[in-house]
């Protein structure tokens, strides 16, 4: 069946709309999330550069060579833990804060996996959602966040385990 001019006409214009609708609807996407990806980087600018500045603070005072973690811990104030290795090959921990740095040789305190096992030993059968370095009430500790899965549901605990001994600080119990 031969179209003629005025139907050939209709699906050229039909195929341009269509192509228009596509560029534009991926144009209106690609837009959107330049958008939101600049919305995102503006809320967290800050917190970057702060702990930019507390990885420059850390290598400079712990003489570090190599950083292999930083963690923020949110109580009193805000900290960022460094860990990193200095030039003898010794592992260090730099707490960061507005007002001061803090720094310890790993060896000096007890480990995430020892303060993992000390909250396991008052509390079995826990489940241990994060181990953060932390400062509490002026002491260097370690922050536990564990969950207990009891009669009354689960209920969420920060235990507080001091670095330099793994004595036990303060639970604070979240919840029910």
């Amino acid at each position: 069946m031969v179209k003629s001019r005025l139907e050939e006409w209709r699906e050229e214009h039909h195929r341009k709309k269509v192509r228009i609708t596509i560029i534009v609807s991926v144009s209106a996407f690609l837009l959107l999330i330049f958008l939101l990806h600049r919305w995102y980087v503006s809320i967290h600018d800050t917190f970057w550069d702060e702990r930019r500045m507390a990885v420059s603070e850390a290598v400079y005072a712990a003489q570090l060579v190599d950083v292999l973690d930083v963690e923020s811990f949110n109580g009193e104030s805000v900290w960022f833990v460094v860990t990193g290795v200095d030039g003898e090959g010794t592992e260090r921990l730099a707490w960061v804060s507005e007002e001061e740095t803090i720094v310890r040789k790993i060896s000096d305190g007890i480990s995430k996996a020892e303060a993992e096992r000390i909250v396991l030993e008052r509390h079995p059968g826990v489940t241990i959602v994060r181990i953060t370095p932390a400062v509490w009430r002026q002491e260097l500790c370690y922050e536990i966040y564990y969950k207990s899965h009891g009669t009354d549901g689960v209920i969420s605990y920060y235990d507080y385990i001091r670095f330099e001994d793994g004595q036990w600080i303060e639970t604070l119990r979240l919840g029910k």
